[in-house]
């Protein structure tokens, strides 16, 4: 029998869908929501039930809400509607409340103008300045500097940035404070390059170990240097610190390994688009200096699409993308703080899904890195639902990863038979571990699935909750066959 896959397609008008959702779902190779009122049938294979039972006889605490969309049938439900650390799962709710309240077509916008005389920058909260992709930094600050130029603009007064509402700070008190510095917990700006990041490049050579810087291309001076070493267990301690506009090389590195990247997050974000801007500025001839002449003019803005973000915060689970996109949310509504994002994220999401937001939800962030976050497996299935009958709703399914093909799901369910037929978001923090999303099974017939599993209380014999998901998925599959 045919196994549809996933594939990302348009998802055809609503009339067309009321009219006749099997043909509608066919050919999207999804399925849709029946009308509410329609009662929901359940059959819960004994697959899932067992291997539930057996991860919590040995600690586990696992949540399962699974149904199929066309027909509206249950074929799980296991504390589906307690609260668990959605971990990354959360960013399935940032992606759908963007696309529903902003729309697909939104775009982030960074502002440039003189004014007396002063560059300032109007922040946007763009995270899609990154090396090597369309919307370059160094290229797009450099047409900034062009501009100016090509204006017979000679010097500038100073570079102020223009914050608005993205104000407040950049992090959740709750996010692990021993892990700042690395590169997926970077701090949200109203203004930054690479995601917030830095990345050098290590590597060993016959007169010692070189730095190279990678990414951003300038704003920061390597200073210190690591010494060579034989020993590979010695080679790899080392570290390398920020401070303020310094990267400070410490410890030994393996003389025999290749070269390495290290990346790491921005302490200061908006202060590293400054030392860009002037360098760009600096290449074009232009001087900043406190007398330069007082002249104004407009420039022209530089805008991004949603969509870029939206897929790298879904299929490469970047937490930098997901917590921008919450912050965008925020700026719709003129309160880019993280209180004030996390309030429109709460004001989408009862519109999206048709109904009340459930007591056991908790919000600290957009990307799920805070164990304090609390998400239910009905709620997610609700709203994966509920983006699966929307007209975007294939902008959001074409994000997601692929089993056993891309993204965060590249190594997962190999050898499964599910290859491809799974587009779901991978979710691990400590304590946690989720997978959620959509199963094309047999006769064109389509899964919402949510699998929320608690690690913390798991014995020395509770399976790997990983390998968990893929049982449970397949279990899943064989249902109501």
């Amino acid at each position: 029998m045919r196994r549809p896959a996933l594939p990302a397609v348009s998802i055809l008008p609503r009339a067309l869908r009321r009219r006749s959702l099997g043909a509608t779902w066919l050919a999207l190779g999804l399925a849709a929501v029946l009308p509410a009122q329609r009662a929901l049938r359940s059959r819960a294979p004994q697959g899932v039930e067992a291997l539930v039972a057996a991860a919590e006889a040995a600690g586990l605490r696992v949540g399962i809400a699974a149904r199929e969309l066309d027909a509206a049938t249950v074929l799980a439900a296991h504390r589906a509607r307690e609260g668990f650390a959605p971990a990354s799962n959360q960013k399935l709710l940032t992606a759908a409340a963007a696309l529903a309240t902003l729309g697909a077509e939104h775009r982030f916008v960074t502002r440039f103008a003189l004014r007396e005389g002063e560059l300032v920058v109007v922040a946007g909260g763009d995270p899609n300045w990154l090396s090597g992709t369309e919307y370059d930094p160094k290229r797009i600050l450099h047409g900034v500097a062009k501009q100016l130029r090509d204006a017979g603009v000679g010097a500038v007064r100073g570079i102020r940035v223009e914050a608005g509402s993205f104000v407040g700070p950049d992090r959740p008190a709750s996010w692990p404070r021993d892990q700042l510095h690395l590169d997926y917990c970077a701090p949200s700006s109203g203004l930054l390059l690479e995601g917030s990041t830095w990345t050098i490049e290590l590597a060993a050579d016959a007169e010692g170990v070189a730095a190279r810087l990678v990414a951003p291309w300038t704003g920061y001076r390597i200073t210190g240097a690591l010494r060579a070493t034989a020993d590979r267990r010695e080679g790899g301690r080392y570290h390398v610190r920020e401070r303020d506009e310094v990267l400070e090389l410490d410890g030994a590195f393996w003389t025999k390994g290749s070269a390495r990247l290290v990346r790491g997050s921005s302490a200061d974000p908006t202060g590293v688009v400054v030392r860009a801007l002037r360098a760009a500025l600096a290449d074009h001839g232009i001087l900043v200096h406190p007398d330069a002449p007082p002249s104004s003019r407009e420039l022209a803005p530089v805008a991004t699409p949603l969509l870029p973000a939206l897929e790298r915060a879904l299929r490469d689970s970047s937490n930098i993308d997901a917590e921008q996109i919450l912050r965008a949310l925020g700026a719709a509504r003129g309160d880019a703080s993280f209180p004030g994002s996390l309030a429109a994220l709460r004001e989408a999401l009862p519109g999206l899904v048709g109904g009340a937001l459930p007591d056991a939800l908790v919000f600290v962030d957009g990307s799920g890195l805070s164990r304090d976050n609390r998400c239910t497996p009905q709620f997610l299935v609700d709203v994966l639902a509920a983006v699966a009958a929307r007209a975007d709703g294939a902008c959001f399914i074409a994000a997601l990863p692929r089993a056993g093909q891309d993204g965060t799901l590249e190594r997962r369910f190999r050898g499964s038979g599910l290859e491809g037929r799974v587009r779901a978001k991978t979710g691990t923090i400590n304590g946690a571990s989720t997978l959620s999303g959509y199963l094309a099974k047999s006769g064109d017939r389509i899964v919402a699935f949510s699998i929320l599993c608690d690690t913390q209380r798991a014995g020395r014999g509770a399976p790997d909750p990983r390998q968990l998901q893929e049982q449970l998925v397949q279990a899943l599959d064989g249902a109501g066959r």
